[in-house]
């Protein structure tokens, strides 16, 4: 009887190529994230939040599977729905995964589809609490970072206009604003807007709901934004919650003026390596009214414009604007991170 032939690897003569029945699978490690579906109980969440999307089919899948399924595809890299085929292909990735069928493109664009304003963001809002309360609460509380990002489309999706795309200007986006918790690198937010929006338009909405995602037991110590929140209307709301914020504030002519003429040389002291700091009090800005104001500048910097692709002033080339309530505090970036709060 002639016996198998089994090749081998002409660069390593040990590995061996052959043929078998078992069934394998490239995506093996995903079972490391169903234990940690199961040990967080996501199912029996999702069970009591999904109550109102069963399925009557005698051939359903429910729709507790087709959103693990959902999340699974996610970490295994899909883009799009089409992507979702190739995991339902693979027969040994069910039984990993504890699915019995895993659903088509098809079955997960009808789940979504079931879905109104409404139920997305209840959805949403009670699996963003459920996720963060398995987070350990924070002495000071956590760092809220808040920003935007753009998101390129190339198509007529709904919500995708025209507007700020540093990647490919003049074709459609969408600009959402996100907030994440620094310390745990967790997303505690995000909101889509249309790709004409402005960095701070709905920003003062989108904290109202943000902080009510918060868990209970935790709280939000700091708040951290660029300069494309720094409006006046945003600052007010800051303060009338009595949040602790840092802020990136423009450089405009007021701060130009004070930073090259209203401060004395010996009121600067110095904060860490090439940086120092002056504080100032001044009625001279609707942004900075009757706010004590701190700038800090690199230690060897010059007290004129810069020249350069970046506007500077004596070297600062960015301010940040702090304040928790009370009072207003303007500090500047110098190239060094975390001295004003920065990571």
């Amino acid at each position: 009887m002639k016996k198998p032939r089994r090749d081998r690897s002409p660069l390593y003569r040990r590995i061996g190529f052959g043929f078998t029945e078992h069934p394998i699978t490239v995506w093996a490690g995903v079972i490391l994230l169903r234990l940690y579906f199961e040990w967080i109980k996501l199912g029996e969440e999702l069970n009591e939040t999904l109550v109102n999307f069963s399925k009557r089919s005698n051939n359903q899948i429910s729709s507790v599977e087709v959103m693990l399924s959902w999340f699974y595809g996610l970490a295994l890299g899909a883009e799009r729905f089409e992507h979702f085929t190739r995991y339902r292909r693979d027969r040994l990735l069910g039984e990993l995964l504890g699915i019995k069928r895993y659903g088509s493109p098809d079955t997960l664009r009808r789940l979504f589809l079931r879905f109104d304003y409404r139920e997305v963001t209840e959805v949403s809002e009670r699996l963003m609490r459920f996720s963060l309360s398995r987070m350990r609460p924070i002495l000071m509380g956590h760092t809220l970072d808040l920003d935007s990002t753009v998101l390129c489309r190339y198509g007529e999706q709904e919500g995708s206009l025209k507007g700020y795309n540093p990647n490919k200007p003049g074709r459609r986006s969408h600009h959402p604003l996100v907030a994440f918790l620094a310390e745990g690198r967790r997303l505690l937010w995000a909101s889509m807007r249309s790709g004409n929006s402005g960095s701070a338009n709905g920003c003062v909405e989108f904290m109202k709901q943000a902080v009510t995602v918060v868990p209970q037991g935790h709280r939000i110590g700091l708040m951290r934004a660029d300069a494309g929140f720094f409006e006046k209307r945003f600052l007010e709301y800051l303060e009338s919650q009595e949040l602790p914020y840092i802020i990136v504030a423009r450089l405009t002519a007021v701060v130009r003026k004070l930073v090259i003429h209203r401060i004395a040389s010996t009121a600067w002291r110095v904060v860490a390596r090439g940086v120092e700091v002056a504080d100032l009090v001044r009625n001279q800005s609707a942004q900075l009214a009757r706010r004590k104001t701190s700038l800090c500048l690199p230690a060897s910097g010059d007290f004129g414009a810069a020249r350069g692709p970046r506007k500077t002033v004596g070297g600062l080339s960015g301010i940040y604007l702090s304040g928790d309530g009370n009072e207003r505090t303007v500090c500047g970036r110098s190239g060094y991170p975390d001295v004003c709060g920065e990571s």
